[in-house]
């Protein structure tokens, strides 16, 4: 039985050019503007506008510049335009106001030096209009509001308007400076800074002096107590204990060496606030050492 013919193919499969052929002419339907161009923007500024660069960031000595792209009028003259800022590693507010005259913003782009290995959580920029152009004006139009992290462009148009507590934040371990003998330690939430505490270790070194002792932890705003739990096990003359806290109810360990304590899961806690061990007849010779928080930090002006 023979293969079906396929119209205007050969045997082998080949297209068969047919006599007197010639394509189809249309008019094309679509023509453009060269002349007298509406700005490819919506972002026209005048004297009476100011440009905000703003950052805040956790580490200190990042260089941050700010790129625009300017069409002036009425020359129709593209201006690079550039701001700098070296953050302070405040987590506050630095903040320049420039007013770029009569024209059209084309794109504006954020580049950081001296933070190579950024992360969300560490160096948020906001770039926005100021009508008028003060300190004390309204915000007109956002241009940028985001973090910069590392391999990622942060410009306009196209990057999107966050809240800097918006989606994920900077998993970082704070170490906490061992205390006193004989005292309990204090971490603080730094200001400008909000975190969610995912787990804490430390180690408690009783002295040889007879006592029971009941590790503890506790939250507060800096004056009001609004949650406390304790360990379930004493700790006795000459132990050393490694005391976990975490969101979870983790079984004890069986040895007397290791104890947990839960912490309120997905525990949110914003710039002030304090985490604090509590110890019941805690002696004179006891110390806590590698003291470590697991946290998640955003920057929260």
């Amino acid at each position: 039985m023979g293969t079906p013919a396929t119209p205007n193919v050969d045997k082998y499969g080949r297209p068969i050019e047919q006599p007197n052929y010639a394509p189809a002419a249309q008019a094309a339907v679509t023509s453009w503007q060269v002349k007298d161009v509406t700005p490819p923007s919506p972002v026209y500024v005048t004297v009476d506008d100011g440009l905000v660069f703003r950052t805040f960031s956790s580490v200190a000595g990042a260089t941050v510049v700010l790129t625009v792209r300017f069409l002036v009028v009425p020359d129709g003259q593209i201006h690079l335009l550039q701001f700098q800022q070296v953050t302070d590693g405040l987590r506050d507010k630095q903040e320049q106001i420039s007013v770029l005259g009569e024209g059209f913003i084309l794109s504006a782009q954020v580049q950081v030096s001296g933070l190579p290995d950024a992360k969300r959580g560490q160096l948020f920029v906001n770039v926005h209009i100021n009508r008028p152009a003060t300190l004390v004006g309204q915000s007109a139009f956002s241009l940028i509001s985001d973090y910069k992290v590392a391999g990622t462009d942060l410009g306009f148009p196209g990057s999107m308007i966050r809240h800097p507590t918006e989606g994920p934040g900077w998993s970082r371990i704070m170490q906490i400076g061992n205390p006193a003998a004989g005292a309990d330690w204090i971490a603080t939430v730094p200001a400008g800074a909000r975190w969610r505490v995912q787990a804490i270790s430390e180690t408690f070194t009783a002295s040889a002096a007879v006592a029971s002792r009941q590790a503890g932890l506790f939250l507060d705003d800096g004056a009001n107590v609004y949650w406390a739990n304790t360990a379930p096990t004493a700790i006795t003359a000459s132990q050393i204990v490694t005391i976990s806290a975490t969101g979870s109810s983790a079984p004890q360990g069986a040895a007397p060496f290791q104890q947990t304590i839960v912490i309120p899961p997905g525990l949110f806690i914003p710039a002030g606030h304090r985490f604090k061990s509590t110890t019941v007849n805690i002696q004179a010779g006891d110390q806590y050492s590698a003291i470590n928080i697991l946290v998640e930090e955003w920057i929260e002006p």
